[in-house]
């Protein structure tokens, strides 16, 4: 798996398409949207963007079935509105979603917004959802065999 991060706007998806895509001359990769994916979709897919909203949408239960967990807490939680995630249910969401990316592809670049910067959210959602995003791209990027920072569409390669 390659890790891609940078800000929003920074070119993170076209560096990743002519930098470490392995694609023909002028090709593009297919690429999975996570703002509008669901799981399975998500997690079979080589190319995925948009990381960040996709781990929101689990969080609100927007993202369809969490495989295999219909008894878990953490697919109730992921199912009901509003739902207030204790910790727990966290550290399971961040294992089960870091481990599903290892297992489903080799290869897989994985682009994904710095969102911890900036002013801290007033609602509670928020707040944990920004953390927990960041902690999940922390276990991924440890599992990664290449992490790249994208500014102004330059990559630097920090793994």
């Amino acid at each position: 798996m390659i890790l891609v991060t940078g800000g929003n706007c920074q070119g993170k998806k076209a560096f990743s398409q002519s930098v470490l895509m392995d694609l023909p001359q002028g090709g593009s990769g297919v690429w999975c949207d996570g703002s509008c994916a669901d799981w399975e979709t998500f997690m079979k897919e080589k190319y995925g963007w948009n990381f960040h909203l996709f781990v929101r949408r689990v969080m609100l239960g927007e993202a369809g079935a969490l495989p295999g967990r219909t008894g878990s807490s953490i697919f109730r939680a992921s199912r009901e509105k509003g739902h207030v995630w204790t910790e727990k249910e966290l550290a399971d969401l961040a294992s089960l979603l870091v481990q599903s990316l290892a297992d489903e592809g080799a290869g897989r670049i994985l682009v994904t917004d710095e969102i911890g910067c900036g002013i801290v959210p007033v609602e509670y959602f928020e707040r944990i959802y920004r953390e927990e995003t960041g902690r999940i791209c922390c276990m991924a990027a440890s599992r990664a065999s290449q992490v790249w920072r994208v500014c102004c569409g330059i990559g630097q390669r920090i793994k």
